[in-house]
C-alpha cells in the first residue's frame, strides 16, 4: 500500500508541476499577445491620424464655395506676409487665424498670405 501512495502522489505532484508549467507558458504567451495588441492598436491609431491629417491636406488644397471670398474692397499689404487684391477678387481662405487675420490666396494672382478682414470686408462667393 504504502508504495502504491508514494507512486499516486509522485504522479500526482508531477502532474502538478506539469500543469504549472503549461499555465506559466500560456501567461507568458498571453503576456506577447498582449504586447502585439498593443503595439497593433498604436500603430493603426498612428495611421488613422496620418489618413486624417491627409484628408485635411486634401481639402485645403481643393477650394469650396465655403472657403471662396469675395473682396469687397481693394487692399494694399501693408507687411511682407499680407497680399494684396482689388475689389470683386475671388480669395480663397484655407485658414481662419482669428477674427482679424485669415490666411489665404488670390485666385487670380495666385499670391497667398495674410489676409487683413478688418482692411477688407468680405462676402461668400455663390
Amino acid at each position: 500500500m504504502e508504495i502504491e501512495e508514494l507512486q499516486l502522489l509522485l504522479t500526482n505532484k508531477t502532474g502538478l508541476l506539469d500543469q504549472n508549467e503549461s499555465l506559466i507558458d500560456i501567461k507568458r504567451e498571453i503576456a506577447e499577445l498582449q504586447e502585439q495588441i498593443s503595439l497593433m492598436s498604436v500603430h493603426i491609431l498612428n495611421k488613422r491620424e496620418e489618413n486624417e491629417n491627409y484628408r485635411n491636406i486634401l481639402k485645403m488644397n481643393k477650394p469650396t464655395a465655403e472657403s471662396v471670398f469675395i473682396a469687397r474692397y481693394d487692399y494694399h499689404a501693408m507687411d511682407s506676409d499680407e497680399i494684396s487684391f482689388s475689389e470683386g477678387e475671388q480669395l480663397e481662405i484655407y485658414e481662419k487665424k482669428n477674427s482679424f487675420y485669415w490666411k489665404g490666396k488670390s485666385l487670380v494672382s495666385d499670391n497667398e498670405g495674410v489676409i487683413p478682414t478688418l482692411s477688407a470686408l468680405f462676402e461668400a462667393a455663390l
